[in-house]
């Protein structure tokens, strides 16, 4: 035992036995309030240090199971490489032995870097490992060694297996070694997939995170992944009906998605969920997790970034909010990403945001793009599609396709359409879509008459048949991450006309694709005119844009890289 282990053990018993003697003292004599107190405070270490177990299991009374052992090991693993006071971290005992049972313990020996900042904040993380240990009932016999001296006092026999060895400590001085990776791999299943978002897969809401997260289940679905769906129930459809989908479906609220209400019934259920021990739990909003953080602190956590932040509220008609919702909001989504293992950007722009609001983030987040149904989302008969809905073979039809909130700008689409229309006689303006900003679009574009059509909301099937009535789709939102809807319509065919926003700039990158505007609607407006004229008929070009979103934006493509990202975590 080492001068730092020994400091621990003898700090966590004198410091409650004093406290306890001054409360004894009142009553018993001075000698028997130091026996009493002494007794208590060594007997609480020897509980709280989570010892209890390594003895219940020595004698039979309590058994961990393989995959329990695993799960643990890993999401201790995963602790140990957050910290920046850690040497090196191994594993012996019956695991190193090749003899791991139901009644082994898990014998670690972490070695801490030198200095008295690092000790305390190594004497903080073993007490907490320790409490955690005796919350969770796990056998956990980890002990501090203050450097790689303490190493050659532990049975030679026993190679060790590295949790945590950045220098390569162990590789360079051991002859014979293992790496945990390898041993979990090996000894654990693909784990199922817990995907946590408030939508309803048998009743589609429009959304770009909507859109994402049930692509993503479809992808892991076809690559033969376990996924359950912890969703909302919006429809009136039977729960055998929902389990026909193909995943587990599991309703967290009914008959609203609000997140506020999804998140209250998160910490409620989340305790009694039966899931299954090595899931990941993916969400995809920051603060869905804090549940998951809260009872589930041994699953791999992922979460993914869709957006910047509230920019939402900070555009809205509510922006006087803001500066009052803001600091609480980031407290929150703080606590929430300083305990989730692994970060997934959709694009550049989100996850510079990110790693510029916290520095600790920096390259520690993974980009993963959108991804696209191309066995729906092609080109079609545009005469065909045209003629159903009522429009003319040689119409100009510019499309928007998306929530009707201030965030989009759709205003500014409008100005621009009104000077484009001035100049094509036969130009159609289609908004697709429905939200708090409809009643006050329909005001100002009364003037365009039957230049202009509000189309609802409409449900995805018929997304890829809408798409393909376009001449160009429009985009001038005042923020967006990676939108969806500019690769559904280059899967269509169809080019994109818009402003700076998000990472459109990397996705339009040359003309045949379309064009990046700037934010002044005669400029606007002049490009939707030259794209539909000079690059929007041309089959050539339709069968270009469904081939780039083919080789870039495929889902299998999305559903690969985040099976990649969880082998190399787990």
């Amino acid at each position: 035992m080492d001068r730092t282990e020994r400091t621990l053990k003898v700090l966590v018993t004198l410091i409650p036995t004093f406290i306890l003697f001054f409360l004894f003292q009142n009553y018993y004599s001075e000698l028997t309030s130091i026996i009493i107190s002494f007794s208590i405070a060594h007997t609480l270490n020897w509980i709280f240090n989570g010892q209890i177990f390594v003895l219940l299991k020595n004698v039979g009374w309590v058994n961990t199971d393989k995959d329990k052992f695993f799960i643990y090991s890993s999401a201790l693993k995963r602790r140990i490489e957050k910290t920046n006071f850690l040497y090196l971290a191994v594993i012996f005992g019956s695991l190193s032995r090749n003899r791991l049972t139901d009644s082994s313990d898990l014998d670690i020996r972490i070695i801490r870097k030198s200095g008295l900042n690092n000790a305390l904040k190594c004497f903080l993380f073993i007490w907490h490992e320790r409490l955690l240990a005796l919350i969770y009932r796990f056998p956990l016999d980890i002990y501090i060694l203050d450097d790689v001296s303490g190493l050659s006092k532990i049975n030679s026999e026993e190679a060790p297996i590295i949790l945590y060895d950045p220098d390569n400590y162990i590789v360079k001085n051991y002859t014979e070694y293992f790496f945990f990776q390898d041993i979990f791999h090996k000894s654990m299943d693909f784990p199922e997939i817990i995907m946590v978002y408030p939508y309803d897969p048998l009743h589609k809401n429009p959304g770009g995170g909507i859109k994402y997260v049930d692509n993503l289940i479809m992808g892991l679905l076809k690559e033969g992944k376990k996924v359950t769906l912890l969703g909302v129930k919006l429809s009136d459809k039977t729960i055998d009906e929902y389990q026909s989908l193909g995943f587990k479906f599991v309703p967290i609220t009914e008959k609203s998605d609000a997140s506020y209400l999804y998140l209250l019934f998160l910490f409620v259920k989340t305790p009694f969920l039966k899931l299954p021990i090595n899931s990941v739990i993916h969400s995809h909003r920051s603060y869905f997790l804090l549940p998951f953080i809260l009872f589930r602190q041994n699953n791999l956590k992922i979460v993914t970034l869709h957006g910047i932040t509230l920019e939402i509220i900070r555009v809205s008609s509510y922006a006087y909010l803001y500066p009052i919702i803001e600091p609480v909001f980031r407290f929150i989504e703080r606590l929430c990403l300083s305990n989730i293992d692994v970060y997934i950007a959709v694009s550049n722009n989100v996850k510079h945001f990110f790693e510029n609001r916290y520095p600790w983030m920096m390259n520690r987040i993974e980009i993963i793009p959108t991804g696209v149904d191309l066995t729906t989302y092609k080109p079609m008969d545009k005469h065909k599609i045209r003629k159903l809905y009522g429009f003319e073979e040689d119409d100009l039809i510019v499309m928007f396709v998306g929530r009707l909130e201030k965030i989009k700008n759709i205003d500014f689409l409008i100005r621009s359409f009104t000077i484009l229309s001035q100049q094509v006689s036969n130009s159609k303006l289609l908004i697709v879509g429905n939200g708090v900003e409809e009643s006050n679009l329909k005001n100002i574009s009364t003037h365009l008459g039957s230049k202009i059509f509000f189309m609802g909301s409409q449900p995805s099937e018929k997304m890829p048949e809408i798409y393909n009535l376009a001449s160009v789709l429009a985009l001038c939102s005042e923020s967006e991450a990676s939108p969806n809807v500019v690769k559904e319509a280059l899967a269509c065919g169809i080019p994109v006309v818009s402003t700076d926003v998000g990472d459109v700039s990397s996705i339009i990158c040359n003309d045949s694709l379309g064009k990046i505007s700037h934010k002044d609607e005669n400029s606007f407006a002049r490009d939707l005119i030259h794209m539909c004229k000079s690059k929007g008929k041309n089959k050539v070009f339709f069968e270009h844009r469904n081939q780039f979103v083919t080789e870039n934006f495929e889902i299998k493509k999305m559903s690969e890289s985040i099976s990649k990202v969880l082998e190399y975590y787990l």
